[in-house]
């Protein structure tokens, strides 16, 4: 059976029991994976480029090492999962849930990260460089030794991010909030006025601030 083919009769069969393709070409196929259920899949390795997935279900899914370049996830819930190593360049990831979700070592470059829900991510030594994060909503994440050259964090709100070692350079910081400023954010906003002098400076918000955040869960 192909990977084609066992991908169909596991979604024909209402999503039961466990979907495992690892390693497996899916760049080509001509199934439609729109609100997909994969919960739990083992994608790691697999080449799931330019496909596809828009609200697609993919909690918990393993995609390790996954090829997910120019993948269209818009509106995709990948709560849980674990996206180690997988690259993610130019993927669509807009107003997606990415709750616990863990991008170590991922490449983001070019990413559509706008409006994500990005609660207690982890995404150390990530790639991010020239990713557009406008408007996402990050809470406890981890972005330490994250890479950010270029990245678009116009008006993103963050609840106690760890930024330790993370490179900025260049990033476009328009309107930036954070809660808890720390000695970092301190610094950060000190960096920001003197490169970006018409800038909003960063501060401190409260939730009720953010409408986006009413009809999402923390």
């Amino acid at each position: 059976m192909t990977p084609s083919e066992k991908l169909l009769e596991y979604l024909n069969n209402g999503s039961k029991g466990h979907l495992d393709l690892h390693g497996a070409d899916l760049k080509a196929i001509s199934v439609d994976l729109r609100s997909a259920k994969l919960i739990g899949a083992n994608l790691s390795g697999a080449d799931l480029s330019g496909l596809y997935l828009r609200y697609a279900d993919l909690r918990f899914a393993n995609l390790r090492d996954a090829n997910l370049s120019g993948a269209d996830l818009l509106g995709a819930n990948l709560s849980d999962a674990d996206l180690s190593n997988a690259n993610l360049s130019n993927a669509d990831l807009s107003e997606s849930t990415l709750k616990n979700a863990k991008f170590v070592n991922s490449n983001l470059t070019k990413a559509n990260l706008k409006r994500a829900f990005m609660p207690k991510a982890i995404l150390r030594n990530a790639n991010l460089s020239e990713a557009d994060l406008e408007g996402a909503y990050l809470k406890d994440a981890d972005l330490s030794e994250t890479e950010l050259t270029g990245t678009n964090l116009s008006g993103i709100k963050l609840f106690e991010v760890i930024f330790t070692g993370a490179n900025y350079n260049n990033a476009i910081l328009k309107g930036a909030k954070f809660l808890g400023v720390n000695d970092f954010m301190f610094s950060l906003n000190l960096k920001i006025e003197k490169r970006m002098p018409d800038s909003t400076p960063v501060s401190v918000f409260k939730p009720a601030d953010w409408p986006f955040l009413k009809n999402r869960k923390n």
